[in-house]
């Protein structure tokens, strides 16, 4: 899914399929890829940059933590 650009929210950082892969710490560009095609995050075209683009938010919202083990040590 290519949504336009929402240019109300300067704060907004958008991240090549391979910044954001870095971003979740595993993977490659075909996760991002498989992402997208299944709606769970949006991909943007913007100006004057070659390719597709995701919202670091997004990318962000995606992890999650599992269980955090106390281990005794401090």
């Amino acid at each position: 899914m290519i949504k336009p650009l929402d240019t109300n929210k300067e704060d907004e950082r958008y991240l090549t399929f391979t910044e954001a892969v870095k971003l979740l710490g595993a993977g490659t560009n075909a996760r991002i890829r498989n992402f997208v095609r299944e709606g769970r995050v949006p991909a943007y075209r913007l100006p004057l940059n070659g390719g597709l683009r995701v919202r670091e938010a997004d990318i962000l919202s995606l992890i999650e933590v599992k269980e955090v083990k106390n281990d005794g040590s401090k």
